[in-house]
């Protein structure tokens, strides 16, 4: 990094060191896309009014989701502003011995997307949990957590 204060890395800074950084890039699992195929084998029950578009579009979010959160925890906490090294603590806090060398997803992190708020969000969750995109598993002190690339 250029020679600044520590704590005036900005978010703006550590996406484009992350994006230096190939290895942290290559490792973070990407969820794939929902194929025809998958949809169509999902019961209407499950789907409700949920088109495959939507499902994607919530795939991305997720990956965007993943992308930043192990951004953010590839970096020292030295080096993270007091914006970015809270929602570092926050990452860590969550982290149990099980889920240390996974790559998951709260359902807080969901949350501040949008995902898990309303009836389509949580059937999205549902229908990627039927599709294996995700596991779910317990944090720390009780948490869900959706475990990708396991």
């Amino acid at each position: 990094l250029p020679a600044t204060k520590a704590s005036e890395l900005s978010i703006a800074q550590v996406k484009r060191e992350a994006d230096k950084k190939e290895k942290i890039s290559t490792r973070i699992p990407e969820v794939t896309a929902v194929t025809e195929e998958e949809f169509a084998s999902i019961g209407q029950y499950i789907k409700g009014r949920l088109t495959r578009d939507k499902i994607n579009s919530a795939l991305e979010e997720v990956n965007s989701l993943l992308k930043s959160k192990y951004t953010i925890l590839s970096f020292a906490p030295t080096k993270l502003n007091n914006n970015l090294l809270s929602k570092y603590k926050m990452y860590k806090e969550t982290e149990s011995n099980e889920l240390r060398r996974m790559f998951y997803l709260t359902e807080k992190d969901l949350s501040a997307t949008g995902l898990k708020s309303d009836a389509s969000g949580k059937a999205a969750l549902t229908i990627l949990r039927q599709l294996k995109r995700f596991v779910e598993a317990k944090g720390e002190n009780g948490a869900r957590c959706f475990v990708f690339g396991s």
